[in-house]
């Protein structure tokens, strides 16, 4: 397995890439850090708390205004502004302008803000961090401008550019159609949304990240129909409701993962596997539609997230 360090942003380190194998029975140890500051010293611009980069960039740090609309400033003392770092903590306002010069939204860029509900992204934006906009916890939609190459959008919630992966889920979504494209469900995906009830992931997807339902307080079934998904062994449930249910094949490698799951020592509650019957499948409404009465029941599994334009036969 892979053990991940991120290092703050604030470090003195330069940015680097180190994997050490010590024997073949060891982990692959894998730290990487974010662009190194200049000096630690904490700057101030108005009311934003900034750090000078490496390459003569901006990094906002932190902001101590109180008025409801913000701007973020495009250049401080001639140097573009390319980065947010636990930037906006705790604050009020309803709206932010974030300018074309930010490249890189790193961990906790806006965190508990109660009063944002819609966020733009701009074109310039390479790097979003699943845990961007940690608890901000009445985010209903995040928009990408349609330019943006690295990112887009839909229905207010973020994918990468080809829309084969799923990178963040805002909290306060109740329902999203994930689209057929889709093959990797990111790192906290779906975090603390606690307005979800189920999840269905057609058979495209096949790989599921770290801590994608970390505290779900609320979501009663996840249905996984890929019968070979791989599944990350570092807690994609962890937190959740402690009666949640995973549907899936018989025999696949999700009952194998649930099996593994309620055997360690480290969980703070097990998980209920359910297998699919036969003929259970999924139409392009992302409804049930079993032909069978007799497994009518079986397949009574609610669809808060539905599946766009695929049909899925369990076999």
């Amino acid at each position: 397995f892979t053990i991940k360090v991120n290092a703050s942003e604030s470090t003195s380190t330069p940015a680097t890439n180190i994997q050490t194998n010590l024997t073949t029975d060891t982990p692959k140890i894998e730290i990487k850090t974010q662009p190194a500051a200049i000096q630690n010293s904490k700057k101030s611009y108005n009311d934003f708390d900034y750090s000078i980069q490496q390459d003569n960039t901006i990094m906002i740090t932190g902001y101590h205004g109180d008025d409801s609309s913000v701007t973020i400033p495009s250049y401080i003392n001639g140097m573009p502004v390319t980065t947010l770092s636990g930037a906006f903590n705790n604050c009020k306002f309803k709206t932010i302008v974030i300018p074309n010069t930010v490249k890189r939204l790193y961990t906790s860029s806006f965190q508990n803000c109660p009063n944002l509900s819609t966020i733009s992204i701009p074109s310039s934006v390479e790097v979003i961090s699943p845990v961007a906009f940690c608890k901000c916890y009445n985010l209903s939609k995040i928009n990408v401008d349609n330019n943006n190459p690295k990112y887009t959008s839909i229905n207010g919630i973020v994918y990468n550019k080809d829309v084969s992966k799923l990178v963040i889920v805002p909290y306060l979504i109740d329902k999203i159609t994930i689209p057929n494209t889709v093959t990797c469900i990111s790192d906290d995906a779906f975090s603390e949304c606690n307005n979800l009830l189920s999840v269905v992931f057609p058979e495209n997807v096949k790989k599921f990240g770290d801590r994608i339902f970390t505290s779900c307080k609320n979501i009663e079934s996840v249905t996984i129909l890929c019968d070979n998904a791989m599944i990350s062994p570092e807690g994609p449930f962890w937190d959740c409701n402690k009666n949640l249910i995973i549907y899936g094949y018989k025999n696949s490698t999700t009952q194998e993962y649930v099996n593994t799951y309620n055997t360690s020592e480290y969980i703070d509650h097990k998980l209920i596997f359910k297998a699919l019957p036969s003929d259970y499948k999924i139409n392009n409404n992302g409804d049930t539609d079993n032909s069978s009465s007799s497994t009518n029941n079986l397949c009574n599994i609610p669809l808060t997230i539905t599946v766009m334009t695929i049909s899925c036969i369990i076999a």
